[in-house]
């Protein structure tokens, strides 16, 4: 029986770290699920959940062994800690998977927020220029109109609504405070 331990320990724990050496380069796949269907079960069922299961499987069995217990008690204790590895790396899976950000910034963001001519904005929307607008803790280009007077490069702006997906209304500081300028 113990060899049977001794395997599975030694493959469990080099695959683990051949998984850990591959996630540290970036190399390691993404078999997070979202679980959409909300079945808890399937959720603990990963490559990484059931290669930790076997690791563990192997050193609970080993564990259990050197302290002369018989052999049904051995696998027993091998289940329980497999059980209690695979449970554990899905629920640190879960957690790695709530820390996630896809990064996106949305232009709905932008509105009130100042910003500055890039590109010169012509007079009465009858031309389209660029502003810099920091947005999400990033600088954001974005196409911009005016219903005001022209805008030149350097102006600053707040932005005032969104013209499209990709554009932005702006008003010049003093005129977007209520001011005439």
């Amino acid at each position: 029986m113990m060899t049977i331990f001794m395997g599975c320990a030694v493959f469990g724990t080099a695959v683990l770290i051949i998984q850990f050496a591959l996630a540290a380069i970036g190399l390691d796949g993404d078999d997070i699920e979202t679980n959409s269907d909300g079945s808890w079960f399937f959720s603990v069922l990963s490559l990484k959940s059931l290669v930790a299961a076997v690791a563990f499987f192997g050193l609970g069995g080993i564990a259990a062994d050197s302290f002369g217990l018989p052999s049904y008690i051995a696998i027993l204790s091998g289940l329980v800690a497999a059980a209690f590895a695979m449970v554990l790396v899905a629920w640190l899976m879960h957690l790695l998977y709530d820390l996630r950000s896809d990064g996106t910034v949305h232009i709905e963001n932008t509105l009130g927020l100042p910003a500055e001519v890039y590109l010169s904005i012509p007079a009465h929307n009858t031309g389209v220029g660029k502003v810099t607008v920091t947005v999400q803790n990033r600088t954001m280009e974005y196409k911009a109109l005016t219903e005001g007077h022209a805008l030149d490069t350097g102006t600053p702006v707040m932005v005032t609504d969104i013209a499209a997906e990709d554009t932005l209304k702006v008003a010049a500081l003093g005129a977007a405070q209520g001011e005439e300028g």
